[in-house]
């Protein structure tokens, strides 16, 4: 199994210093603040340094140290020293020597562990343009990657534009998440005439667009992982953008060392495959009538008037009426109290945008209420009783109903025995941790619960299992309340770069940790990419080596009579078609299912693997399922493994047991396309591993509304509905 791990081979560390210069600037925070510049404002003094002394590339390191990246012999220290004797808040600047290097103490303090800072450096380098006057565009301490399409997340929309910002995190994982930069009068970047982001550098760069970072309200930062649909789309993924990205490494800085990704063993992982029709918990019981009738539902309409408000009101009237559920929604004028309410209204960015916060219906807390929002702009014409967008609406208003009756419509009986499950949050603006807790009962009964930290100092009432659980979590993390609120890196149990997202238990003195790494599973995206191209409309197909092939296999095949079918089809043909006009042909066209084409999918197969000739692309196979790694993120897989605890210099002390997981989409239920990876999980226990008990709790379909599993137990769903709908500002 493929992940996001780099691995690095040196070929020629000394060369790197051959060819470049690297020089470390210290900035004083402090005097920064004390020469009146704004926090916000300390990483873009870094940068116009960067664009002043004329750096190929820069890397922001903690403690306010700074590297940036020189072409060899091509840096003015008399400019330097000028530029430091302007700006106070820069105490100092050293050259990294590779003679310096030989110290590995040195090595580390200047480039991190693994060198990372070093490797980044050198990534951030890789896209500048050749012959490029200003070739300043990566002195943002960030590799910022954007794909040339037509699709908004990469193109300018409403004043954005959004990038993969290509990062490598301490433990050497490659990040690669979405940055995106909105348009303003005076903001420090711009995108020139040449389409490259850069910091601004002269009097006619004021004539060009300018930016600055900031995320757009109201949305998610996204871009598709993963998609089969076309060229086009394929173009416009997530894991093209990262093989780009390891071919520039390959065709820039192959001189210097080569990356790959780690390989995990396959064979080690368990997988936990549920058929979509036999999922563990059935959200459409027979019930869910008498569930909703009982309370009655609700429909307010705060955008009445609207075209596709209007529409919306049509479409849940007929949906709760029709099919499955037979249930009447009532119009009102208000949301009622103990009641199944759905709300139509615009989205939070719309009241802002249009500055009419008296008309704003989220500014309520509706505690104790069961609100469904249905925004206006999330709407979607196929609107079927079976479509994501109205399961979510029911979902949704179940869970709520839920909650508040303190049992659940389904069974929990199969899991044998009563479950607890825990989130916190970490409140900065209050310096305080929330604790949300349910107890899961076989049978089928909800008990909610929530507690602060400070409970612990000032609540006699608080019960022995909070305070256990409260204390450990400040020992998880070998934190006190005040460390939470710091900046830097963890040590103990929960490393750099990961999240704690919840405890669950049988037990509380063996609870459970489950803990999100930073790092992702991949599939095999040079394969997708090379096949997806093939796969272009106008790629031409060799129908010469087609027939030859096909010709010299009918004296050894059973299938010879199919085969000179095949070939009188072709006869109409010259020696190269595109892939198009073969696949509007049907030539190679059959059912995926069916034995009896089982010859055609061979031949397919053959000409691919033994001639490198494309002539049919199916993703869903199950050989390309094995050629394109899909099952690395695809259904629920574990394995156990062990987890190094640091102490404070940062050196392993032990390991410990641990299991890590993955949960994706089910691989049945794959489309065309997967909108986010897989991310890996650890879970850590204090005394035996029960959790696998509980693996099954994450094979639903109601949590996240699609062909998706949930990446956690469901009922750390109901903890966040219960935190939002019961406790909200209470704590």
């Amino acid at each position: 199994m493929r992940t996001s791990k780099v691995l690095v081979t040196w070929k020629n560390f000394e060369k790197i210093f051959d060819d470049y210069d690297v020089i470390q600037f210290s900035y004083d925070y402090e005097k920064f603040q004390q020469l009146g510049h704004k926090k916000s404002e300390f990483d873009d003094a870094k940068g116009r340094a960067g664009k002043e002394i004329k750096a190929l590339s820069a890397v922001y390191k903690m403690g306010g140290k700074c590297l940036y990246l020189f072409r060899k012999n091509s840096t003015d220290e008399g400019g330097i020293d000028k530029y430091i004797k302007e700006h106070p808040y820069i105490s100092d600047y050293e050259k990294i020597k590779c003679f310096d290097l030989r110290d590995s103490q040195k090595r580390e303090k200047f480039f991190l562990k693994n060198d990372r800072a070093l490797l980044q450096l050198l990534f951030n380098s890789i896209l500048m343009p050749k012959g490029e006057k200003y070739s300043y565009n990566n002195i943002n301490g960030k590799l910022l990657y954007r794909i040339e399409s037509s699709n908004s997340d990469f193109s300018e929309e409403k004043g954005f534009l959004s990038f993969i910002n290509f990062h490598l995190s301490s433990e050497m994982n490659l990040e690669f998440p979405v940055t995106t930069f909105k348009a303003a009068p005076y903001g420090p970047l711009v995108m020139d005439n040449d389409l490259n982001f850069r910091y601004a550098l002269n009097e006619e760069d004021k004539k060009l667009q300018h930016y600055i970072k900031e995320s757009k309200d109201g949305a998610h930062n996204t871009v598709t992982f993963l998609d089969f649909a076309d060229v086009d789309a394929a173009l416009q993924t997530k894991i093209n953008a990262i093989a780009q990205f390891k071919n520039k490494v390959q065709e820039k800085l192959s001189d210097y060392f080569e990356i790959d990704f780690e390989i995990l063993d396959s064979e080690k992982f368990n997988k936990e495959i549920l058929q979509s029709e036999n999922q563990y918990y059935d959200r459409t019981h027979q019930h869910s009538t008498s569930f909703f009738n009982k309370r009655g539902v609700y429909l307010v309409n705060y955008a009445s008037g609207d075209d596709k408000a209007e529409q919306i009101k049509d479409s849940i009237i007929e949906n709760f009426k029709k099919g499955r559920l037979g249930v009447d929604v009532q119009l009102a004028s208000e949301i009622h109290d103990d009641a199944f309410n759905i709300v139509i209204a615009h989205d939070k960015e719309y009241y802002i945008t249009h500055k009419i916060p008296e008309q704003d219906p989220y500014k309520e807390a509706h505690k104790h209420k069961i609100v469904q929002f249905v925004t206006i702009e999330s709407y979607k014409p196929q609107f079927e009783e079976d479509s994501p967008f109205f399961l979510k609406i029911v979902n949704e208003l179940e869970i709520a109903g839920e909650i508040l009756d303190g049992r659940l419509k389904h069974v929990w009986k199969a899991v044998n025995r009563d479950w607890t499950f825990v989130h916190y949050t970490v409140d900065k603006k209050n310096q305080e941790i929330c604790f949300y807790r349910v107890r899961v009962g076989t049978d089928d009964s909800l008990k909610f619960a929530h507690f602060k930290y400070t409970d612990l100092l000032f609540n006699n009432d608080l019960d022995d299992e909070a305070k256990i659980v409260i204390e450990y979590v400040c020992e998880l993390e070998r934190k006190g309340l005040d460390e939470y609120f710091e900046e830097g890196e963890n040590n103990g149990l929960v490393h750099y770069g990961e999240v704690v997202e919840g405890l669950c238990y049988t037990d509380v003195h063996n609870i459970h940790t489950i803990i999100r790494t930073p790092f992702h599973t991949l599939p095999n995206y040079e394969a997708i990419i090379k096949d997806v191209m093939m796969s272009s409309d106008t790629h031409q197909v060799d129908l010469v080596s087609v027939r030859e092939y096909i010709t010299n296999k009918m004296d050894s095949d059973f299938s010879k009579d199919n085969y000179r079918k095949i070939l009188t089809k072709l006869e109409k043909y010259g020696d190269f078609i595109d892939f198009k006009t073969l696949k509007e042909s049907k030539i190679f066209a059959h059912n995926p299912l069916s034995k009896k084409d089982q010859w055609i999918r061979n031949l397919i197969d053959k000409l691919y693997t033994e001639k490198g000739i494309l002539v049919s692309l199916e993703v869903r196979s199950n050989r390309m399922d094995e050629r394109y790694e899909l099952s690395n993120v695809t259904d629920i897989q574990y394995f156990d493994g062990h987890r190094p605890i640091y102490n404070k210099e940062r050196n392993i002390k032990k390991e410990i047991p641990d299991m890590s997981y993955i949960c994706g989409c089910h691989n049945k239920g794959m489309k065309s396309s997967l909108p986010v990876g897989c991310i890996i999980r650890s879970v850590i226990w204090q005394k035996k591993c029960e959790f696998k008990e509980i693996i099954k709790t994450m094979a639903v379909d109601f949590v996240r509304n699609d062909y998706y599993y949930t990446v956690l137990p469901f009922p750390f769903k109901y903890l966040r509905e219960y935190a939002e709908m019961v406790v909200y500002n209470s704590l």
